[in-house]
């Protein structure tokens, strides 16, 4: 996902459309937004998970906000 969205942010800073780079465009935007978005929230809950079993594997509490099964 991650190198999805660096592709596409390379083509899109790099290749010119209808007088400007595409990156300029707005629609453009939206869409590598929603791509930043996704790819953020998938690794910060890889990053979580990694975390709880981290705390689970050494034996300590799982705080209330986080971690909750």
């Amino acid at each position: 996902m991650r190198r999805s969205l660096n592709e596409a942010l390379f083509i899109a800073r790099h290749r010119q459309a209808f007088g400007s780079q595409l990156i300029e465009l707005p629609l453009m935007q939206r869409q590598l937004s929603k791509m930043m978005l996704t790819a953020e929230q998938g690794r910060t809950m890889v990053f979580h998970t990694a975390e709880c079993l981290r705390r689970a594997d050494a034996g300590m509490p799982s705080q209330p906000s986080s971690c909750a099964s």
